[in-house]
């Protein structure tokens, strides 16, 4: 299973780390464009499109790596990142082990 997303290769990468992962998710965004969007956010939704957890990441930077904080506990399983950057939308799967 692949563990990133790419809207454009030479504009946008998003990069979940690890996939799969135990108990901390985290992503690599790594861009050639600025961060120019005040409404930056990441979410995770269940398979089934169910919202779980909501975080901005306003004022990253290229290659950054963002951890996401505080994630409910979750069962084992495939679950959808949702990174909104810069007026665009990764969904990427993630596995829970």
């Amino acid at each position: 299973m692949g563990s990133y997303f790419s809207l454009d290769e030479a504009q946008l990468l998003v990069k979940a780390v690890p996939n799969p992962f135990n108990n901390q998710l985290s992503f690599v965004i790594s861009s050639n464009s600025q961060n120019t969007s005040r409404t930056d956010k990441a979410e995770l939704y269940t398979i089934d499109g169910k919202l779980l957890y909501t975080q901005s990441i306003a004022g990253w930077t290229n290659n950054s790596r963002i951890q996401l904080r505080s994630i409910p506990r979750l069962a084992n399983g495939m679950y959808v990142l949702k990174v909104h950057i810069n007026n665009e939308i990764v969904n990427i799967k993630v596995v829970k082990q």
